[in-house]
């Protein structure tokens, strides 16, 4: 028989508050059943006090019970009170729990203790009773700020005799010092500091200042650099005593101006307060004298006339010559101007008078390019800009077309009748060379040997198809019909030129290389070209070089059936070999590049 197995029931706590979770453990056996569907080894939180029954299990089946009972305690009723809710910053009151045995609170606040809150705030007590359990309670503080009072002036600084009005802002009602009534002007007599408090609907009060700086007057002068000007003169008004100055009629202080007429100008100047006062200064306006210039007769006339200039009777005279008289006469060209002046020393200066004298007028010619030229050429031979032109040839226009050879004048005449006439100029016309082209036997056959060519005078330059330095390939032109051209330019780089045409034919019985038995690789190439030539055909066979223009560039035999043509130094482009052979021939072209 077994023996029933010893249970016990083990609790981690067997007294908690109401909320506060225990365990039960059960021991002595295997496995572990308990009341009120508790789970073994699992926290829990009863709600009333209870005894729980553990059923516990051996291995061989055999159980036993044991009991355990829970006391739950219940939480105080905890109450947050205040001597007040609510306050004005930096006034002080105090909390105190009810409900419980002690209190502590949030906030660093003491049970009963005053103290002063700065914020709103909400602080929260924690009563703990005599079984050890808690419970919290809450108490919202309004703390009111204190209200931000600022006191407003019209104006901190005003002169003697002017008014402010104090005005408290930032709060319901104000009271100021000195009598003053809030948002009432009023005239202070000397510099005073004033006091606004102000109270807000919470019953809250604050305090603010407002200095009111009484300045004195300025005392003003009127000053000018004359009291008496002529008409146009300029003076200049100043102000003194203050700091700043604004006159009447539109005058900028210390600035001239030209009064007009007779007047009392006033000026207020204000001093660095902004206080203002005022002076006067009257101002006497002189007019000018006349000075009008009667000239004796035409001001513009030939270089050796002359004209007499006379001005206003006055005072004192001045002419822009330097001249002091009532009247000068003059044979230069110029602007004459004079000033006069009256006994008031008020001066007046007439307007300009031109004096145009007329020089010999300037007769020069400009060539458009050389005066020396060849037959057929022309040059255009230009004036100075004039009324009239009278050319030695007879042309009447600025400009001629020159293609005569001789000498050349022209004679100018000016609007005043004013005339001038050139020196010579000379033009020399050169003759064209007499140029002849040696003749060519024609027609000639493709594979004909290279013609010479021939012309007079020698040291000419040939051109056209086929045509090499001075010789003319008719292998490189090929068949049909050119024109060959001789061009001769004389020491005085005067050119004629001579041509002649020249007929090349095919000409039966001419053997034409194929590829099979001369070909040209390879194509492009960059430095060498190689050809290959049948070994029968190498015998008296020669290599011919072309570039693109028909020069010759290079010439070379042929010694065996592989020979090579250096491209080195060439440009890139199109280029020609021409293979001969002693009855056949072949043209191939090729393209150099890198």
């Amino acid at each position: 028989m077994n023996n029933l197995p010893t249970v016990t029931a083990n609790a981690s706590s067997t007294a908690v508050c109401l909320g506060q979770p225990t365990t039960l453990t059960g021991a002595g056996a295997s496995t572990y059943t308990w009341s009120g569907g508790i789970t073994n080894g699992a926290a829990f939180t009863p709600t009333a006090t209870t005894i729980y029954t553990v059923t516990g299990t051996a291995a061989t089946g055999c159980t036993n019970t044991a009991t355990r009972q829970i006391t739950v305690n219940t939480l105080p009723v905890v109450t947050a009170n205040a001597t007040s809710s609510a306050v004005c910053s930096g006034q002080a009151i105090t909390l105190t729990g009810g409900g419980a045995t002690t209190y502590t609170w949030s906030g660093g606040v003491t049970n009963g203790v005053a103290f002063a809150p700065i914020v709103n705030a909400t602080y929260t007590v924690t009563g703990t009773a005599a079984t050890g359990c808690t419970n919290t309670a809450a108490k919202q503080i309004t703390v009111n700020t204190l209200p931000v009072v600022t006191v407003n002036a019209t104006s901190s600084a005003v002169c003697l005799g002017q008014s402010t009005t104090l005005t408290g802002v930032g709060a319901a009602t104000y009271v100021l010092s000195g009598g003053i009534n809030n948002g009432v002007a009023f005239a202070p007599t000397a510099s005073a500091t004033y006091t606004v408090t102000g109270t807000d609907v919470n019953g809250c009060s604050n305090t603010a200042t407002k200095l009111i700086t009484v300045n004195t007057l300025p005392v003003v002068t009127a000053n000018a650099t004359s009291t008496a000007v002529c008409s146009g003169q300029a003076i200049t008004l100043t102000g003194g005593g203050g700091n700043n100055y604004v006159w009447s009629g539109g005058v900028t202080n210390g600035v001239a101006f030209a009064p007009t007429a007779n007047a009392t100008y006033t000026v207020t100047g204000i001093d660095v307060n902004g206080c203002s006062n005022t002076g006067a200064q009257s101002i006497i306006v002189n007019n000018l004298p006349t000075a009008n210039i009667n000239a004796s007769g035409p001001t513009t006339f030939c270089q050796g006339g002359s004209v007499i200039l006379t001005a206003d009777v006055s005072n004192v005279y001045l002419w822009s010559n330097g001249a002091t008289t009532q009247s000068i006469s003059t044979s230069q060209s110029g602007n004459y101007t004079v000033q006069v002046t009256d006994i008031n020393g008020c001066s007046s200066s007439s307007s300009v008078t031109s004096v145009n004298v007329n020089p010999t007028v300037s007769a020069s010619i400009a060539a458009s390019g050389p005066t020396t030229f060849c037959q057929g050429g022309s040059v255009i031979l230009t004036a100075d800009a004039s009324n009239s032109y009278l050319w030695s040839n007879g042309a009447n226009t600025q400009t001629i077309n020159v293609t005569q050879a001789g000498n050349y004048t022209v004679q100018l005449t000016s609007g005043v009748g004013c005339t001038g006439t050139s020196s010579i100029t000379t033009i020399i016309v050169n003759q064209l060379p007499n140029v002849a082209f040696g003749s060519i036997q024609s027609p000639l056959c493709v594979n004909n040997a290279t013609v010479p060519l021939s012309g007079n005078p020698a040291g000419g330059i040939y051109s056209g198809t086929g045509v090499s330095g001075s010789s003319f390939d008719p292998a490189f032109s090929g068949a049909g019909t050119f024109t060959i051209n001789y061009t001769y330019t004389d020491v005085n780089t005067c050119s004629a030129t001579a041509n002649q045409t020249v007929n090349v034919n095919l000409c039966t019985g001419i053997l034409e290389l194929n590829n099979e038995t001369a070909s040209v690789y390879p194509n492009p190439a960059s430095t060498i070209i190689k050809v290959k030539m049948n070994t029968t055909l190498i015998n008296n066979a020669t290599l011919e070089l072309y570039d693109a223009t028909g020069k010759l560039i290079t010439q070379q035999k042929v010694v065996n059936e592989y020979s090579s043509l250096n491209l080195n130094g060439l440009a890139n482009g199109i280029y020609s070999v021409r293979i001969i052979t002693d009855n056949a021939q072949t043209i191939k072209r090729i393209v150099k590049q890198q």
